[in-house]
């Protein structure tokens, strides 16, 4: 997806979104407007309060990253 914005970004649209979903209803992507990009994660299907907003996707990778590396920590013990 990081790779896509690229792409994305370069045409210059009016509004543009690109995420993906779980089938339980997680969802990361990002959304163009007006020149400008927005990351965004969507916690949980139903509900509200449960959108993160986010400037820089290194925000995002760092996070995904830790949470990796605390898995494999925790399935080694």
């Amino acid at each position: 997806m990081k790779a896509e914005f690229s792409t994305d970004q370069a045409s210059n649209p009016d509004y543009l979104e690109n995420k993906f979903v779980t089938d339980d209803g997680f969802q990361l992507g990002y959304y163009l407007s007006s020149g400008k990009i927005k990351w965004y994660l969507v916690l949980e299907k139903y509900g509200s309060g449960n959108t993160i907003f986010i400037n820089d996707v290194t925000t995002i990778e760092t996070a995904f990253i830790g949470a990796k590396d605390k898995i494999e920590s925790l399935k080694n013990k």
